[in-house]
């Protein structure tokens, strides 16, 4: 039977432990794609669902594993308390639950209470605890691989001493192997290094036949853990890749791709003081959007908007701010630009609109107009009072004709 040492059993533990904890991050990372393509599917993606229930099953058997690892085979690593408190973090109960309601709603097909954003932000704190698992155990197994490299070295320079009164006859392959030894011994000692700083420019393949056959167990398990340190970088990459589409998605409106209101009102509330001085806020209706939809369907009412959003893009300049502010309404702030100034200018935007259409499929053209209300704003603490005194501006549009601009005056405030 063949006795394989306890630090080599450690050792293989250790990379097993840190296999399955970037398995783990893995796991998380694509359990969060699934549940971002559900919402996006609007609870119709199926093949979505199965892969989120796949991996809630797949989390929860790596869970028994690395707690397997964890109870029976770490408890005399020198970092066994910190183990213990990260696995623990890892796998509490909120994580249960967590897990559990997701796999709740998605086999009872009501994917409608679970807060994408919490849990995104539930998962990224639980990847940040895995990934600091996987450093302490990259972090023992390095230390193995020292001490059984360190044992080595002890082990042949003894022998080396003993094998010195066969000078005479053996020289020369002692010395040969010698060198080689030692050179094996310190370019494995170098690939340690490097996968601790995270440097993976390394080619363990290339020098891997110049080593005796006792160290390719070694040469092995530095080639999986170089692999692992690879894997781990492109899922930190993605999950960066992951967190900018959240973020792109919570500033942008889904149907026209411009800013939406809450990212219009973020920008406001975060530019300087002095951006507001002389500024106009407007607010724009398109005229008759409710008859549109019934008339000709809420497809062409998407059209309509998006058409429209198409020339505001075109329209406006790059230090204006504008979004759709919710239905058929758009917000936009005119960046040094009094009431004068302002109403010029959108009365411009209401003569192109009325030369905008959309086309049907039937070869019928949808034409519209829009409203629009102004009021001038010179403090960006009165957001709130100037978009309400905008909106009277905008129903005195609307209430003497449409299709015009209507600026602010104090008369409006009976309204």
């Amino acid at each position: 039977m063949i006795r394989i040492p306890n630090s080599s059993i450690e050792f293989m533990i250790s990379v097993q432990g840190i296999r399955l904890t970037n398995r783990l991050y893995s796991s998380f990372t694509e359990l969060i794609d699934q549940l971002i393509d559900i919402c996006k599917s609007n609870n119709t993606d199926t093949d979505s669902k199965i892969k989120a229930i796949k991996l809630l099953g797949g989390i929860d058997e790596i869970k028994d594993r690395l707690i397997t690892i964890q109870k029976f085979y770490l408890n005399n690593s020198n970092e066994i308390e910190k183990i213990n408190d990260l696995v623990n973090e890892i796998f509490n109960n909120n994580s249960e639950k967590a897990n559990k309601t997701i796999y709740k709603e998605l086999v009872s097909m009501k994917y409608n209470d679970i807060n994408i954003q919490q849990i995104n932000v539930f998962y990224l704190q639980n990847k940040q605890h895995i990934s600091l698992l996987s450093q302490l155990l990259l972090k023992q197994a390095t230390d193995i691989a020292n001490n059984q490299i360190n044992t080595s070295k002890i082990k042949i320079y003894t022998m080396v001493c003993f094998l010195i009164i066969f000078f005479l006859f053996s020289i020369l392959p002692i010395i040969m192997m010698i060198f080689k030894l030692s050179d094996a011994f310190s370019l494995i000692q170098k690939a340690i290094l490097q996968l601790s700083n995270n440097d993976l420019n390394i080619n363990l393949k290339e020098n891997q036949r110049r080593f005796s056959f006792e160290l390719d167990a070694i040469i092995s398990s530095l080639i999986k853990l170089k692999n692992i340190q690879i894997e781990k970088h492109l899922l930190e990459n993605k999950n960066q890749q992951l967190i900018h589409q959240l973020k792109l998605k919570s500033t942008t409106d889904y149907l026209t791709s411009i800013s939406n209101r809450r990212a219009f009102l973020e920008t406001i509330k975060h530019s300087s003081p002095e951006y507001f001085n002389h500024s106009s806020l407007a607010i724009i209706d398109i005229d008759n959007f409710k008859q549109i939809n019934d008339k000709f369907g809420h497809a062409s009412g998407d059209e309509v908007l998006i058409k429209f959003s198409q020339l505001l893009s075109l329209f406006f300049r790059k230090n204006d701010l504008f979004c759709r502010y919710g239905g058929e309404e758009f917000a936009i702030l005119l960046h040094d630009c009094d009431h004068i100034l302002a109403k010029n200018i959108l009365e411009k935007l209401c003569t192109k609109v009325r030369y905008l259409s959309v086309a049907l499929p039937s070869g019928e053209k949808i034409y519209f107009t829009i409203s629009i209300g102004i009021a001038e704003m010179n403090n960006k603490f009165d957001i709130n009072q100037t978009i309400i005194h905008a909106d009277k501006a905008l129903y005195h549009s609307k209430a003497t004709g449409k299709d015009r601009v209507t600026v602010y005056t104090h008369e409006m405030a009976v309204y």
